[in-house]
């Protein structure tokens, strides 16, 4: 059963558990999780419509330009024909094509540059609050992806950033007390690494190595965001 902390609007994330029961000393650190996420989902939401404004208002110099410009080439026509001068008819034709193509691509690349920067805002805002205030939530999502491919048998060792050594350790813990529990045995070791960067998870499984890092999750979003931008657009 899914617990809320708060019951999430439309289109809204929120923060739940999939344990129906919120233990006591647990309750102070999730209501400050919630209150992170609030507070970076408003910066979140004021950063996008602040890059929406400034997408609009990229696209309304880049209309006028157009408009302008077109004014230009359909003068520089219409004297040509006052003239007679069929070259003069074709240059101001040829003139007039190229700078409505250019007109164009500027709107265009205004439009990309607002979508990528909304991706990357919702990108920085994860990232922000997964390194700040939930750095569980990264080895969760690590141990998500090792229990969808480990065998029967599974031995485990992770290797992570030493400021990470504590919660990379509580969270292989729940995956093996589950498979103890099942009864497939389960050997996890976490190995503190001082060459990985903070965020980093890498484990070393019966059937290969497993990058679980920050950064490719984050990469994964943004390959997911980008994606329904795209269709967004389309």
């Amino acid at each position: 059963m899914m617990v809320w902390l708060r019951a999430p609007g439309e289109g809204e994330l929120a923060i739940g558990l999939a344990d129906a029961v919120i233990p006591a000393h647990a309750q102070g650190r999730l209501m400050s999780l919630d209150e992170a996420w609030v507070a970076t989902h408003q910066a979140c939401e004021a950063r996008m419509a602040e890059a929406q404004a400034r997408a609009k208002a990229c696209l309304g110099e880049a209309e006028i330009a157009a408009a302008s410009l077109l004014a230009d080439a359909q003068a520089a026509y219409e004297t040509a024909a006052l003239r007679g001068a069929e070259q003069g008819r074709v240059d101001a034709l040829a003139q007039w094509w190229e700078e409505a193509d250019a007109a164009l691509a500027l709107r265009h690349a205004a439009q990309l540059a607002s979508r990528d920067e909304v991706a990357a805002i919702v990108v920085e805002a994860v990232s922000r609050i997964v390194r700040v205030h939930a750095p569980g939530d990264l080895f969760a999502r690590a141990v998500q992806t090792v229990e969808g491919i480990i065998g029967e048998h599974a031995a485990i060792v992770v290797q992570v950033h030493p400021e990470d050594q504590a919660a990379a350790s509580e969270a292989f813990a729940q995956l093996a007390e589950r498979w103890r529990a099942a009864g497939k045995p389960m050997s996890v070791t976490v190995e503190a690494d001082a060459g990985l960067a903070a965020g980093a998870c890498v484990c070393q499984t019966e059937v290969g190595t497993v990058d679980a890092s920050l950064d490719v999750q984050l990469r994964a979003l943004a390959a997911v965001l980008q994606r329904s931008l795209d269709k967004q657009e389309g």
